[in-house]
């Protein structure tokens, strides 16, 4: 047996239990069919129409995370490219507030499989002599130079 609240026609919680005496007498509970999920609309509080589930999508379904530690991440850089990206951190807002972020003692490590991480990662191809789209995909890849 399952029980949801309804706010203007819209499932907006749904318990498996009895909500007898374990609620505030103002809110109201209604016995739904078992497949009654948040998110279901009803005009008349017994027939429910429930929500299309979401597409997931390709790049959801293939992401997997892939975790090194903030040491190992900037010794992917040869040591030309770590001097570089001092100056270019300069210039580059995006790629200061990145190595910033990896600068605070609380970041231990990077997901190389982040959008964001390969963004910025991508973004400083062309920025340092040398890094091209093979170093970003070797830094990516976690490939200690």
């Amino acid at each position: 047996m399952k029980y949801a609240r309804i706010d203007d026609g819209y499932v907006v919680e749904v318990i498996d239990f009895d909500p007898a005496g374990k609620f505030h007498p103002d809110i109201i509970w209604h016995e739904v069919p078992d497949d009654v999920v948040p998110g279901a609309t009803t005009e008349d509080n017994t027939n429910f129409t429930l929500p299309e589930p979401e597409p997931e999508s390709e790049s959801e379904s293939e992401y997997q995370p892939k975790f090194v530690t903030v040491m190992h991440f900037k010794l992917s850089f040869l040591p030309t490219e770590r001097l570089a990206l001092k100056s270019l951190r300069a210039t580059n807002e995006m790629v200061d507030d990145f190595w910033e972020i990896m600068d605070d003692p609380r970041c231990t490590q990077i997901d190389l499989n982040l959008p964001s991480i390969k963004a910025v990662i991508n973004s400083m191809v062309g920025q340092i002599d040398g890094f091209t789209e093979e170093r970003a995909a070797a830094v990516l890849a976690g490939q200690i130079q």
